[in-house]
């Protein structure tokens, strides 16, 4: 007969020598377990005294632990935790198979909880469980203490972090701001945060790649002067209702390749007279198709596309740090398909709040994935408010200092550096001040972040 303990309510089992090995329920809670071998809990009692339960001198109960049947496997989780102790006592972690010193509860590696048998949580049939990290009691379908934020079953945190060695961290900071900093003498951006997740970040690295090439082939018609631009203009996020002015359509003409400028001044000869010179302009513009004219007209698909046009090469990369820093995090939680689709949605966002904060203007293209990307801060403020996010500020001196470049890196919390950004956007839109960036964009995208990250913790 074999003898041994219900991983989950502690019931004393006998069963034949021939189930060994074999699933099987506890009659009392209804747990599922393997059954251990006779001579595996024979092995146990040679190098450990026991009490004929399968309760080892100095561990908690095998069974509950290593004989698990959710949790793992048995016999793999026996003999390993049987070796262990006879090897210095010394354990591997069973989520990421580092070896782990006596004593450690917290894995260094991946952040998994490291509590013998004893701390693993009641069964949830009975109606009250406990948290496998703080003991809090919590309803026996709980699945997470929000206490602590442990998973229940497999006692890891929802979200772990991570850390850097402070020399290589500065070595990579300092042969990336190097050259930059030959074209912007001062800047202050994040560079790495601490927040992991259980997913590798392939979305966001695809979605950096694609806006790269998409930036690129976009700045090759625009600076080409091609006239491929009269129908890609419309790739761009064009706002404003109002109607263009005389002053408008000439600025469009004479400093982009958007329209027609030939086709623009062959009309205004052929309706010269036939209106009053103070509507010629926008008459003739009015008179030209699509492509001739030289400002575009929205589109839905403009929402989506924008976010992959850039205005210029520093445009492009420091977006693409932010989003690398941030995104990526947000996207090691989420998962990939879940942050393609997130991305989009917040590209939407962003794009309709600046559609509705310029309306009333003339009609002026907008694109960058900032408001996208500020919308993935939105996120990260939610997820990773404490989680620490490493800055870098330098300064590149002038010639008296002989071109000298300082930096410093330093660590603040999420929720600090997010706000930090997201302050200049409140300041210039309460303001009213007009600049260059669509900073009802930024704050479109942030609000649409926060909200869904917020949906996906209450769900």
């Amino acid at each position: 007969m074999i003898e041994f303990k219900c991983s989950s309510c502690g019931l004393t089992l006998n069963v034949s020598d021939e189930k060994a090995g074999k699933k099987g329920r506890c009659p009392q809670c209804g747990a599922v377990m393997i059954i251990p071998p006779a001579d595996l809990l024979s092995m146990s009692e040679a190098d450990h005294p026991t009490d004929r339960t399968g309760s080892v001198s100095g561990h908690s109960s095998a069974s509950s632990d290593s004989f698990d049947g959710i949790g793992g496997s048995l016999l793999t989780g026996a003999i390993e935790k049987d070796r262990d102790h006879r090897d210095g006592h010394e354990r591997r972690c069973k989520l990421c198979r580092t070896i782990i010193q006596s004593g450690v509860t917290v894995c260094p590696n991946c952040g998994a909880l490291l509590q013998d048998a004893g701390a693993r949580p009641d069964s949830p049939t009975s109606g009250v469980q406990s948290c496998p990290s703080c003991g809090d009691s919590l309803p026996g379908e709980a699945m997470i203490c929000v206490r602590c934020g442990i998973r229940i079953r497999s006692g890891r945190p929802i979200v772990t972090a991570r850390d850097m060695d402070p020399d290589e961290m500065e070595t990579r900071a300092e042969n990336v701001i190097r050259p930059i900093s030959w074209l912007i003498p001062f800047g202050l951006y994040p560079f790495f945060s601490e927040a992991m997740g259980k997913s590798k970040p392939i979305a966001t690295w695809a979605i950096v790649i694609v806006t790269v090439i998409a930036s690129a082939w976009f700045w090759a018609y625009e600076w080409s002067g091609s006239t491929e631009m009269r129908s890609l203009k419309n790739l761009m996020l064009w706002s404003g209702d109002a109607k263009p002015d005389s002053d408008w359509i000439i600025a469009f003409y004479n400093q982009t390749n958007y329209g027609d400028a030939e086709a623009f001044v062959a009309k205004r000869e052929e309706l010269a007279g036939t209106v009053p010179d103070d509507e010629l302009d926008v008459r003739t513009y009015e008179a030209l198709t699509g492509e001739q004219q030289c400002l575009g007209r929205y589109r839905f698909s403009q929402l989506i596309t924008h976010a992959f046009l850039h205005g210029g090469l520093l445009h492009l990369a420091g977006n693409m740090l932010f989003l690398l820093v941030f995104g990526s995090r947000v996207n090691a939680v989420v998962g990939n398909i879940a942050t393609v689709v997130l991305y989009f949605l917040l590209a939407i966002a962003a794009g309709l709040a600046h559609l509705s904060a310029a309306a009333a203007e003339m009609p002026m293209p907008m694109l960058g994935a900032s408001g996208a990307i500020m919308g993935m801060a939105g996120m990260y403020l939610m997820l990773f408010p404490i989680h620490k996010v490493h800055m870098v500020i330098w300064m590149r001196w002038g010639l008296i200092a002989g071109f000298r470049l300082s930096s410093k890196i330093f660590a603040l919390w999420g929720v600090l550096v997010v706000l930090s950004y997201i302050a200049f956007d409140v300041f210039y839109t309460a303001l009213g001040a007009e600049t260059t960036v669509a900073h009802w964009a930024h704050l479109g995208g942030f609000i649409a972040g926060f909200c869904l990250a917020a949906v996906l913790l209450m769900g």
